[in-house]
């Protein structure tokens, strides 16, 4: 980006995305999000591969975030400038208007997304939304909700076979356009001097095996959907999602971890969040909800099979599952909740 486009943009929008384009025939984003990550507490990979064996045009990795925001035991927490503090307002509404402070253009040939907030909502975050009840035993002791705040971030554009490097400007009073804009350069060059960081690429040996354990019994589980039949006669509810928590010991880092998922299941939706002391790990091919442009999108999906080991027990498999009534009227059934959700 020249000097001249991003001054006739601070005009119009409050955060501006200075960036620079390199070449990414020597790196992939798994080792560059190694390296970028290697001595940072907070950091992310997402990545997508849209049929299950190819690319999707691009992946997203940053570090070190601007700022942190938690909630925790009904608290809202922030980290900047390397301190925490509490601030005295409810979760949502903070995020929300950090979020209003740093909207910025959108630029042909990018990406919509050139940095902000990345983090995850907890489950029991519902009851921000929702007048239920709040599960008194919080067993995984883990906060409701996390997000980073990143003006620095680092796109794969695998249709070009490129790396974008982003550093964002947040437009304020007074502020002198020259040397904030030469200050994101800088800091873009820093990003990318990190690439070129070595890294171990050594991949562990095969661990020895622990057994999962679930928070469920058979018997106990059994009951579980004894009790939910119940309530959907009474007419308490008409839909209850009946989950199992498993657990296991391991020795193996959350980076090999993820590098071994993104392997066996390869997914539109793959991510890699590094929150200090907790790591949010997975691999799913469903889309939950969309905001872009004014527009919701939501995309339910439901029913599964086993892959075939063929193509063509793999599309006997999906004219089984095209055919089978029950997952129809299932699935039709999550395209109205979530028809109703959106409205």
């Amino acid at each position: 980006m020249k000097f001249s486009e991003f001054k006739k943009l601070s005009a119009k929008f409050k955060t501006i995305p200075v960036y620079k384009r390199v070449l990414a025939d020597l790196l992939t984003p798994i080792s560059a999000f190694m390296k970028l990550a290697k001595n940072n507490e907070y950091a992310f990979i997402l990545e997508s591969v849209e049929g299950g064996e190819q690319y999707a045009r691009y992946s997203f990795i940053g570090r070190d975030p601007k700022r942190i925001i938690k909630s925790e035991k009904n608290q809202t927490f922030i980290k900047s400038n390397g301190e925490w503090g509490v601030v005295h307002e409810d979760f949502l509404p903070y995020v929300r208007n950090l979020h209003k402070s740093y909207q910025s253009p959108k630029l042909d040939n990018l990406p919509s997304f050139t940095g902000g907030l990345v983090g995850y909502l907890g489950y029991e975050s519902i009851t921000w939304i929702e007048d239920i009840p709040i599960y008194e035993t919080d067993e995984l002791e883990t906060p409701d909700a996390v997000f980073m705040l990143f003006e620095e971030l680092i796109a794969f554009d695998h249709l070009k076979n490129q790396i974008i490097l982003f550093s964002n400007v947040q437009i304020k009073d007074e502020l002198n356009l020259e040397e904030s804009y030469e200050s994101a350069l800088q800091k873009i060059d820093k990003m990318g001097e990190a690439l070129h960081a070595d890294i171990d690429y050594q991949t562990p040996e095969v661990m020895g095996g622990s057994t999962s354990e679930s928070n469920f019994s058979p018997q106990d589980f059994e009951k579980a959907v004894l009790a939910a039949q119940e309530h959907i006669k009474s007419g308490d509810i008409f839909q209850l999602v009946l989950s199992q928590r498993f657990k296991r010991k391991t020795d193996a880092d959350p980076q090999t971890i993820y590098r071994a998922l993104r392997i066996i299941n390869p997914s539109p939706y793959m991510f890699h969040l590094k929150l200090s002391d907790i790591d949010v790990i997975g691999a799913s091919p469903e889309l939950l909800v969309k905001v872009e442009d004014k527009e919701i999108e939501i995309r339910p999906i439901a029913g599964t099979r086993k892959r075939g080991k063929t193509s063509k027990e793999d599309q006997q498999l999906a004219d089984d599952l095209l055919s089978d009534e029950k997952e129809r009227a299932e699935h039709l059934m999550l395209v109205d909740l979530g028809r109703n959700d959106v409205g």
